[in-house]
């Protein structure tokens, strides 16, 4: 099997969460995505995230999650870590390198404060601590985006909606 990969899920309730984890090191590291997880989920492009990763494998057990696949209204990025606290505790990952990118890295903050016994090492990319009227904006226009299955960037291709303001409109 190529880098040890695995792929699974763990239940939640009625629903649950895709993971998929490589390598062979006996600390972990836990990935947890941004926003686009919800586009593509780990579990069908793990092989590809892996990659960037794989210099790490003698060191390090990566494990991938995407978010649960039954999200219900209102759920908040504080019940997302709740969940990933549990899915972490069915797989007997007791405590691990935590590494949130975008959303993930709010994610992986609520799960160091709510749940520090999991968390060894926080480490945050390209994230915020909370929500505010620009992001969630943004993220709107981003999801309407999604929900249409348009090309995702910084402008809207089929109609050259702006998604995001300022600077990125110069990338």
């Amino acid at each position: 099997m190529i880098w040890n990969a695995k792929k699974g899920e763990a239940a939640l309730g009625d629903t649950r969460m895709s993971y998929a984890s490589f390598g062979r090191g006996s600390k972990v590291l836990v990935l947890l995505p941004g926003l686009t997880d919800g586009l593509m989920s780990v579990r069908r492009r793990a092989y590809m995230l892996a990659g960037p990763y794989r210099d790490h494998f003698d060191r390090y057990t990566v494990c991938m999650f995407s978010r649960k696949d039954k999200m219900p209204d209102g759920y908040t990025i504080r019940q997302m870590a709740d969940d990933q606290a549990k899915a972490m505790a069915m797989l007997g990952l007791e405590k691990a390198c935590v590494l949130g990118i975008s959303e993930g890295g709010m994610i992986a903050q609520y799960l160091a404060i709510d749940h520090p016994e999991t968390v060894e090492k926080l480490i945050l990319a390209v994230t915020v601590p909370c929500v505010n009227d620009v992001i969630r904006g943004s993220i709107g226009k981003y999801m309407d985006c999604a929900k249409k299955r348009r090309p995702q960037g910084p402008h809207d291709l089929h109609g050259g909606e702006q998604l995001f303001p300022g600077p990125l409109e110069k990338v």
